[in-house]
């Protein structure tokens, strides 16, 4: 069976050195931007599902495999993308969850309960696709089960390859240096797409319930790349955290990080904060911070509890509780680097030859 791996034309360095090797489809621009013009989401994956079935007859493919199947739950059981033929196969991100926030409204029940329906019903509607014939959760054999005896037995589970990015070049005193962050600062790292689930606004919150002796000893180091209208929300909060607690360092990286980036952000950093508000899926950030030995602080909900839990991996809170953020911060400062067996045991079970194989060769893996 022969690969083509259909990437945007931007990638076409990244990719460059494995060409001799893999076969690329370069996916002009032009005819990708178009799609951000469509006036509903409905309407965009339907323009993209087009185009996708396009592009397969164009290289003769009769299996597409589809990095995110979210948007196209829809779709993909409609009449003319049955009628076509080809083969599909999956990644869905965000199975539904039942473990929720305490405190919830009664509003804020009804909405997950809604939500909860539309999901069954979207995942029903699906389903209803003969030729769909895998879709693939993330790091949950539990929900795996769980949907195969509900829903029939086309759900896998798929390992979560841990990112690979470039050792830095620098020592670790060296990027402290460059990123502003004083060597002798315990440095807890917030990382990533910077939007409402990273929850911010009670990370600073829990800055009250720590002692002034600790916040003199902490830097608060962000990076990532802002969602739209998130800016907005978290920059006063951080002035104002500022200005409460000047013994605090905060270190702002408001702009997208490559991958020859991120390492050097974990190499400095002592903690990784990951407390997610009402997400309940996983996170590749679990796979750096086992990488480089750092301990997090996350939710206690959702799978990114259970797998902290698990491999041993640092500490849960409650992600709605500003004080219990604050006693994972010092568990995590009291207790130093993550024990190097238990981030073994996880990066073990989490490679990209696993991640591969299950998704290209899942008969090797099944057999």
């Amino acid at each position: 069976m022969q690969y083509v791996f259909a990437v945007h034309e931007a990638s076409r360095t990244r990719f460059k050195e494995y060409e001799a090797h893999l076969k690329f489809h370069y996916l002009p621009a032009a005819e990708i931007d178009v799609f951000s013009k469509e006036p509903s989401v409905i309407r965009r994956a339907s323009a993209e599902m087009h185009y996708m079935l396009g592009i397969a007859a164009l290289l003769g493919a009769k299996q597409v495999l589809i990095m995110q199947l979210e948007p196209f739950q829809l779709e993909i059981s409609r009449w003319w993308v049955r009628r076509s033929g080809v083969q599909f196969s999956g990644i869905l991100f965000f199975p539904f969850c039942r473990e929720f926030e305490s405190g919830a409204t009664w509003k804020d029940s009804l909405r997950r309960e809604f939500r909860g329906l539309r999901k069954t019903l979207q995942t029903y509607w699906m389903l209803q696709n003969p030729n769909l014939k895998t879709v693939y959760f993330l790091n949950d054999p539990e929900a795996v089960a769980t949907y195969n005896q509900r829903f029939g037995s086309r759900f896998r589970y798929l390992p979560d390859p841990i990112q690979q990015v470039a050792p830095p070049d620098d020592s670790v005193a060296s990027v402290k240096k460059r990123l502003g962050v004083p060597e002798d600062k315990f440095v807890c790292l917030i990382y990533g797409h910077l939007s409402p689930r990273k929850n911010i606004p009670n990370i600073l919150k829990s800055l009250a319930f720590l002692p002034e002796s600790v916040r003199s000893r902490m830097c608060l180091l962000i990076a990532g790349e802002v969602e739209p209208g998130y800016e907005a929300v978290i920059s006063p909060a951080l002035r104002e955290a500022g200005e409460a607690y000047p013994e605090l360092t905060i270190v702002n990286m408001f702009e997208f990080v490559g991958p020859e980036r991120t390492g050097e952000l974990f190499a400095c950093s002592d903690t990784i904060l990951i407390p997610y508000l009402n997400f309940y899926g996983s996170s590749n950030i679990i796979g750096l911070a086992a990488k480089y030995g750092k301990p997090l602080v996350g939710s206690s909900l959702g799978l990114i509890g259970k797998l902290i839990g698990h491999y041993r991996l640092g500490v849960r809170v409650a992600p709605d509780k500003p004080a219990a953020i604050a006693e994972g911060i010092l568990d995590c400062l009291h207790a130093g680097s993550l024990d190097p067996q238990n981030a073994e045991a996880y990066l073990k079970q989490h490679t990209t030859e696993q991640f591969s194989q299950a998704l290209l060769m899942p008969e090797r893996v099944m057999a």
